[in-house]
């Protein structure tokens, strides 16, 4: 077992995100290992990525970014344990803990097998919270369920197409997300698109989740949003 003192030497910090009911952890998006290729293909989700510009590549988020990326080379078992410490006192502190939808990666991607078995563990600690993770490393969820079988109730796993406009893939037996251009005339494969997105598209100048949780709802087959 870890000592205090090494899981304290791990420092846990969250990602504040507007959007969405909670918080989320975040490293820099250029340390995607599937989308760092997927940039510089024409078409694809990660062209032009959000997460390479804009507030992302600089300042504050850029070195929080940074340090939540460094705190994995302390060894993914203490930061495992440092997690499950940070994100149950967040937990046990919020006022109304029925907001506790968690979003892995709102910049970059889970970075191994290893990484990937570590979140898993990390929703079976805290039972309480519903997390959600939009992945395009297929080949790493694939090996996971190969040896594992299945991922935790409350950990809803979401591997991403690759390319803008293309269709669900039911190929790994879990739910979906996809991206669009228009939901004009969009395949009906997309079924559900993203109301924020949505309202982002019409001219929102502001967007949030409200009350809609669908991304962390295993039992809806794909959530799509608008290519942005």
């Amino acid at each position: 077992m870890l000592s205090l003192e090494v899981i304290k030497a791990v420092e846990i910090k969250f990602s504040q995100t507007e959007k969405m009911p909670w918080i989320s952890w975040d490293i820099p998006a250029f340390e995607c290992k599937t989308g760092g290729k997927l940039v510089n293909v024409k078409g694809s989700i990660c062209e032009g990525c959000y997460a390479l510009k804009g507030r992302y590549g600089f300042g504050i988020v850029k070195d929080a970014n940074t340090n939540r990326f460094n705190e994995l080379n302390k060894g993914l078992e203490v930061w495992k344990q440092a997690f499950i410490k940070a994100l149950g006192k967040k937990y046990k502190h919020m006022r109304d803990k029925s907001q506790a939808y968690f979003r892995w990666f709102t910049s970059g991607d889970v970075q191994s097998l290893d990484m990937l078995v570590a979140m898993n563990e990390i929703a079976i600690a805290l039972p309480e919270v519903k997390f959600w993770l939009p992945t395009k490393e297929h080949g790493m969820v694939r090996e996971y369920l190969a040896i594992h079988g299945e991922f935790a109730k409350n950990f809803t796993v979401r591997p991403s197409m690759y390319m803008v406009d293309q269709v669900p893939s039911k190929g790994l037996g879990l739910p979906t997300s996809t991206a669009i251009r228009t939901p004009v005339n969009a395949d009906s494969r997309h079924e559900n698109i993203c109301q924020a997105s949505l309202d982002a598209f019409n001219g929102a100048s502001k967007v949030n989740c409200n009350d809609c949780r669908k991304c962390w709802d295993k039992d809806v087959n794909n959530v799509a949003y608008i290519y942005h």
